[in-house]
């Protein structure tokens, strides 16, 4: 185990790699069906927040983002 590994995690599912490719297929398939036309990402705040951006740096086409909050009782 490393030292980037907490030792609380018993096993890896997908690597980092894994992760970046499948990101990078996703904004490929989004900017192609979205080509010419102005795309807005909507997050829910706080967990989507790192994914957004990774899948937002990738695509290829004019982007507006967005946020929302969400709570439960």
């Amino acid at each position: 185990m490393s030292l980037a590994e907490p030792p609380d995690i018993e096993r890896i599912l997908f690597t980092e790699e894994e992760i970046e490719q499948r990101v990078a297929a996703v904004a490929a398939e989004i900017s192609e069906r979205y080509r010419g036309r102005q795309l807005k990402l909507i997050a829910v705040l706080k967990g989507s927040v790192f994914f957004l951006a990774a899948l937002a740096r990738r695509i290829e086409v004019p982007l507006k983002i967005d946020f929302l909050a969400i709570s439960s009782f």
